[in-house]
């Protein structure tokens, strides 16, 4: 009988994590921002954000991380209103390391959000923010920058 259940287990766990890895994942893109003061950053990201139409959080449980977030549709369900959107998760690193984007499509409900790599469809529609994003960080991450 224990040996039926270790089987069983044995199964469950590598099914799990077939199904894991191959799962889609987010693309991750990379920018350099290593020369500029944090500072600048820290006051000047919220505007480039707003410039592309995103809102701006900032991530409070690390430091020079911040979410933009652009909500694309509002529907009335059963359950409660649902809101879509994109997200797009920026790490800024100014110790060598190239900074990150990541983007994600995202649902919304009663005030949780859960997060999902974009499918083709939305990589297509979406994807071009990332790049625009990454042209905009090249004006603020220049060292010369130091603000307006």
């Amino acid at each position: 009988m224990n040996k039926k259940i270790s089987i069983i287990i044995i199964i469950t766990i590598a099914f799990t994590l077939l199904l894991s890895a191959c799962a889609t994942k987010p693309i991750v893109y990379y920018f350099s921002c290593n020369e500029q003061q944090p500072e600048i950053i820290d006051t000047y990201i919220s505007q480039a954000f707003k410039n592309m139409g995103y809102d701006t959080e900032k991530d409070s449980m690390l430091q020079h991380h911040f979410i933009g977030v652009k909500k694309m549709k509002v529907t009335n369900t059963k359950k409660g209103v649902v809101g879509e959107g994109v997200v797009m998760m920026v790490k800024f690193h100014f110790d060598g390391t190239n900074s990150e984007i990541t983007q994600y499509y995202f649902t919304e409900l009663k005030g949780k959000r859960s997060y999902k790599a974009f499918n083709k469809e939305q990589l297509a529609q979406y994807g071009n923010d990332v790049k625009i994003f990454q042209e905009k960080m090249q004006f603020y991450c220049n060292p010369q920058f130091k603000g307006r």
